[in-house]
């Protein structure tokens, strides 16, 4: 059965323009420092630290006071962090091979802790790696890239002997790192950024303001609203385009958003693409399948340092670890699918990539195909008549909903609907008075009447033609047309055998895989059916041999 969301049918053909709030230091026209105040409660500030440029955003009558303030902390992080500074903690570790971390301990701890979740694809210990490589070069406006080069793989194996998380070693009760091996540094600029939002995130929570922005470019924290009321846009960047240019929008508040991908410092040699974000566990940059990944959850820093692991890991694991945390998490593979972790996204995430070649992925289980077409996501299903009640409830009235046949090959097709389902039996075995009484159950079961109120509340078939005389059940019919559909249909049909269910989940599977494969312009249709051809006659053949 077809579902059809007649929003979608009038959306068809048309071009939607969409103005978007990029928060990109590259396309700020100010210079780094320069501020706005203006006298109706709005404070802005671009100010250069760690590294990089902080937008700062603040709507409060003392605006400016608040701006000054989250200034200020912003500033504090790099003599705190940076393993450059002399006196901050990162380089006292890395010099004395130990360090007092009480004054982050909780940072300290998260970080850690995501090192060992993720087994290493999130290292602290991998600064000479990242000395090695000098991907802060290309911070450089003036660098010249192609002077850049790849190291020796000798280089590289002996980096690696110097990187490893597991020789830290952290008291909780006194927050004092040490470690045993001398050629163990650690480098906090993964969380860097994120340690900074908190900072100023600190200050704007405690302050009387109703709301504001604080963004460094690849992390950024939102909350409250702006001075018109509505909530704040962030623009997910197009990987593959230029600086202002946006896969999809996140309309939030009150949350951190934290991104990782393979375009903000890279360089190619030979049609390889070499970029910043290094596999701890090979000494290379990451292969995993992905070009970006983007974190939603209340804490910049875990955010920062899960987007890291997350590419690293890539698309599975890097869901298994994002579920661990229960965080939202948004990912962004090679082939240009866009995938989610989470439903919940798809409340807040507006996709705009379809024109550069971007697809939507919204997976293949039931729940992530209901709660896409419930959400207005996507136009047309191909679901049970069963599912039909739980799609009713999600859409309510934010659109027409309509139902239609399963399509036809031709206008002389045959086919129809095959009957599936479970089963009432009795075993044979035990007294006379238990099969009698599970008789009674299955013949109260059966009844027209109660299969009238179990299909009406369930959106199942009735098993038995009865219940469609019921009078309770034709009120439900004609207040719910949209049920008749699967029913006419199932009546027209010609094939009453059902579903092979010895194969039937290799067969779905199979027909699913190459159907996407399509979708992604990666096989042709004649490719895709030689492939599901091929699959269910081996699963036949297996389940046909198991059960002579």
């Amino acid at each position: 059965m077809r579902i059809l969301n007649s929003k979608w049918i009038k959306r068809l053909g048309v071009l939607l323009l969409l103005l978007l709030l990029v928060f990109q230091t590259a396309a700020c026209q100010k210079t780094a420092g320069q501020g706005d105040t203006e006298e109706d409660g709005t404070a802005s500030s671009y100010i250069f630290t760690m590294g990089t440029v902080f937008d700062i955003r603040v709507f409060a009558e003392d605006a400016s006071e608040i701006m000054q303030e989250a200034e200020q902390a912003l500033y504090g992080c790099d003599s705190l962090l940076s393993w450059r500074e002399e006196g901050s903690l990162a380089y006292r570790f890395n010099t004395e091979h130990q360090a007092d971390m009480s004054e982050m301990k909780e940072v300290f701890e998260d970080a850690l802790q995501v090192s060992k979740d993720s087994q290493g694809a999130f290292d602290l210990t991998v600064l000479p790696l990242s000395q090695l490589w000098n991907f802060d070069k290309l911070g450089d406006s003036d660098f010249d890239v192609s002077t850049m080069k790849v190291p020796d793989k000798e280089d590289i194996a002996q980096a690696m002997t110097k990187v490893d998380y597991t020789q830290l070693k952290y008291d909780d009760a006194t927050g004092i790192l040490t470690t045993d091996n001398p050629d163990i540094q650690i480098e906090l600029g993964a969380i860097g950024k994120g340690y900074a939002i908190e900072q100023a995130k600190d200050v704007l929570k405690r302050s009387d303001a109703s709301g504001g922005m604080v963004s460094a470019g690849s992390s950024i924290y939102v909350c409250g609203t702006k001075k018109d009321g509505s909530r704040f846009r962030v623009a997910l960047r197009d990987p593959r385009g230029d600086e202002n240019s946006a896969i999809g929008v996140l309309t939030l508040s009150d949350t951190t958003i934290s991104t990782s991908g393979d375009y903000e410092r890279y360089f190619e040699k030979d049609g390889v693409r070499y970029h910043h974000i290094l596999d701890p566990r090979t000494g290379y940059p990451a292969d995993s399948g992905l070009m970006q990944v983007t974190i939603i959850c209340d804490d910049s820093v875990i955010g920062d340092a899960l987007s890291t692991a997350c590419f690293v890991l890539g698309l599975d694991e890097g869901m298994n670890l994002a579920a661990k945390y229960g965080v939202n998490a948004i990912f962004v593979d090679t082939d240009k699918n866009i995938w989610y972790n989470n439903p919940d996204v798809l409340n807040y995430f507006e996709f705009t990539g379809k024109d550069s070649g971007y697809v939507l992925n919204l997976g293949r289980s039931d729940d992530a195909v209901l709660d896409a077409f419930g959400s207005g996501k996507v136009a047309m299903i191909i679901g049970s008549t069963a599912s039909l009640t739980d799609i009713k409830s999600k859409v309510g009235e934010s659109f027409d909903l309509g139902t239609a046949y399963l399509p036809s090959v031709s206008s002389t097709d045959e086919g129809g609907v095959s009957i599936g389902g479970a089963s009432l039996w009795i075993m044979d075995k035990g007294s006379d008075v238990k099969q009698e009484a599970a008789f009674e159950f299955i013949k109260f079961m059966v009844s027209a009447e109660s299969q009238a109120k179990w299909a009406a509340a369930t959106g199942y078939f009735s098993v038995t033609k009865d219940a469609y005389g019921i009078e309770s059940m034709q009120e439900h019919l004609e207040k719910n047309p949209e049920f008749l559909t699967a029913i006419n249909q199932l009546r027209e049909s010609n094939n009453q055998s059902g579903a092979l269910l010895g194969v039937f989940p290799e067969a779905r599977a199979s027909i699913e895989e190459n159907i996407e494969k399509v979708l992604n312009n990666e096989i042709d249709s004649q490719t895709a059916v030689s492939n599901i051809a091929k699959t269910i006659n081996t699963a036949l053949e297996k389940y046909n041999k198991a059960n002579n």
